[in-house]
């Protein structure tokens, strides 16, 4: 048997391959239930669907739940279908489905009981929930049925278990797109139960040995689905840049014009300096003791000029005098040679 045949026999799958089975909802064409909505076609289609398959819950076993969960997602799927390609007036007509729904609840007291969930979610997230709420069920359920028959020759589902759980995670990988967030669980469409959702890959796609069926030991190597994000790290500081962005945006918008606004103050300071140097110049005794300090070095300045040109002065007659004294030398040992 093929990995197909054996999910097949799980009675989730088999529950949803059959629920679009029309020869056995043929046999409900003339259900009393049905009497209220005979004149419309389209919705007597869809209650023919709620109470072939409301009937069939007990046929899903310990998969009563999801299987109603399951229900809950078909009726609301063609309900979507229906306002849609319905006017307003015909659109109100949906509540006969509705009353068929409380009624059947009603008739099967004795037999499973499934209540009515109105969802607020779009119909894509629910689909995608749905799917990855049956890759978790029939994985538990390969795997129950694994443990049943460890010890004996049969180990068919410890050595499809792998296949199945290597089959449905390249599935989902190609077909998701997460919120990656940090909140795992307010992710609607990727999280179903601590051990079955798109974040934590060891728990959801956990490796298994293809022979034995065996939990494999040691890190899971599967690429990650949907990621982890820390929202309030990102969400404040995205604030903060937008409490920075004003001020930035001010403080450039301002210093273009901060030159020419602050001009007469630096004039007005400049003058208001200049005229107290001036006054206490003239009339104080600071000036006199500049005027000292600035006489005493025009002094010793015009001292040290005085002292440079003396030293070139004498270096010069030294020279002079040098040089006369090697011309007397020169001119007696002329005088001695002739």
């Amino acid at each position: 048997m093929t990995l197909d045949a054996y999910e097949k026999l799980c009675p989730l799958k088999s529950f949803i391959n059959n629920f679009d089975d029309k020869e056995r909802m043929t046999r409900y064409n003339d259900d009393d239930l049905l009497s209220g909505i005979r004149n419309s076609e389209k919705l007597k289609t869809v209650g023919l669907i709620l109470i072939k398959n409301y009937y069939s819950l007990d046929m899903c076993r310990e998969f009563k739940d999801q299987c109603c969960t399951y229900l809950n997602y078909r009726i609301d799927k063609e309900k979507d279908l229906y306002l849609k390609s319905k006017s307003d007036n015909a659109s109100s007509q949906w509540h006969l489905i509705e009353e068929l729904w409380k009624s059947l609840q009603l008739v099967r007291k004795g037999g499973t009981y499934c209540s009515r969930e109105n969802g607020n979610e779009s119909i894509d997230k629910m689909e995608k929930r749905m799917n990855l709420m049956v890759y978790c069920k029939i994985r538990d359920y390969f795997k129950r049925q694994c443990g049943v028959t460890k010890q004996s020759a049969y180990q068919y589902y410890c050595t499809n278990l792998p296949k199945y759980v290597d089959k449905y995670y390249e599935i989902f990988k190609t077909d998701n797109k997460c919120l990656n967030t940090e909140n795992k669980e307010k992710d609607y469409s990727s999280y179903f139960s601590e051990d079955c959702n798109l974040y934590d890959i060891e728990k959801t796609f956990p490796q298994y040995d293809s022979s034995s069926g065996s939990l494999l030991e040691g890190p899971n190597t599967r690429e990650s689905i949907c990621k982890y994000v820390n929202n309030a790290v990102i969400q404040v500081s995205s604030e903060e840049t937008v409490a920075e962005g004003p001020e930035a945006s001010s403080e450039e918008s301002t210093s273009p014009q901060a030159p020419l606004e602050s001009l007469p103050y630096v004039g007005l300071t400049i003058v208001g300096f200049f005229s107290l140097f001036l006054f206490l110049y003239r009339y104080t005794t600071l000036g006199s003791s500049l005027r000292s300090l600035i006489t005493g070095k025009n002094n010793t300045e015009q001292f040290i000029d005085e002292q440079i040109e003396q030293d070139l002065l004498d270096n010069t007659l030294e020279y002079k005098n040098h040089n006369s004294e090697n011309d007397d030398y020169t001119f007696s040992y002329q005088a001695l040679n002739n």
